[in-house]
C-alpha cells in the first residue's frame, strides 16, 4: 500500500507539554517543512523557538524568512543530533519493551458534533498486506494494546510493508482530526511565495 505523493512525514514535538505532531508531505524542501509548521502551529500554538538541525531545509533563506514572519526564534544543532544543547525529550515517551503502555497521562480531545459516529468505509487490502498484518494484530492482541470491540466508531487501517518485508499497522485518522477541537485558533497562512 502507498500513501501516494505524500510519503514525507515531519514531526515536531513540544518541548513543554510532550505533544507530537506529525504531517504527511510530498517531500523534504523548505515549502514542505513550512506547510507542516502552519499546520503544527495550529494545533500547538506559536512556539517562542523552534530547534532543527542544520541541514538544507531548515537554513534556506526562504524558511528563515518564514520564522521570522512568525515571530520564532530559530536555533539549529548538528545534522540529526536532536539530544544536543540540553534538548530532552522526557524518557516516558520511549518505547521500555510494553507496548502501548507508556506511564504517562493521556491526552483527551474534543470532537466536533460528537454524537454523529465517525465512520470510514475501508479500503479494500490485498491478500498480502492482510496476511502482513495477521501477525501485527496478533501480537497487539497478545500484549493488549488491542482489544476485540463493536462500536459506532470507525477508521481505515492500512498495510505499509516495511524494507525488511514485515508490515506496520497504520490507522487513517484524517477524519478523526477535521472533526477535532483544537485548544488553539486557526493560524492564518502567511505568503510564503
Amino acid at each position: 500500500m502507498s500513501f501516494g505523493r505524500q510519503r514525507y512525514v515531519h514531526v515536531s514535538v513540544d518541548n513543554f507539554s510532550g505533544a507530537v505532531y506529525a504531517s504527511a508531505h510530498t517531500g523534504e524542501k523548505s515549502s514542505d517543512a513550512m506547510k507542516h509548521l502552519i499546520q503544527a502551529f495550529s494545533l500547538l500554538g506559536i512556539p517562542e523557538s523552534i530547534k532543527t538541525d542544520n541541514g538544507p531545509t531548515y537554513t534556506s533563506k526562504e524558511f528563515r524568512s518564514f520564522l521570522q514572519q512568525w515571530g520564532v526564534e530559530h536555533k539549529t544543532g548538528i545534522p540529526y543530533s536532536p539530544t544536543e544543547d540540553n534538548f530532552e525529550i522526557s524518557d516516558t515517551v520511549w518505547y521500555t519493551g510494553e507496548v502501548g503502555k507508556l506511564n504517562i497521562q493521556p491526552t483527551s480531545t474534543e470532537i466536533q458534533n460528537p454524537e454523529i459516529p465517525i465512520r470510514v468505509k475501508h479500503y479494500p487490502i490485498a491478500l498480502e498486506g492482510q496476511k502482513g498484518l495477521k501477525p501485527v494484530v496478533e501480537n497487539s492482541v497478545h500484549q493488549e494494546v488491542l482489544e476485540s470491540c463493536v462500536s459506532p466508531q470507525n477508521t481505515p487501517i492500512l498495510p505499509v510493508k516495511k524494507p525488511d518485508g514485515s508490515y506496520r499497522l497504520v490507522q487513517d485518522l484524517r477524519a478523526v482530526n477535521q472533526r477535532t477541537i483544537t485548544h488553539f485558533p486557526g493560524v492564518a497562512k502567511p505568503d510564503t511565495s
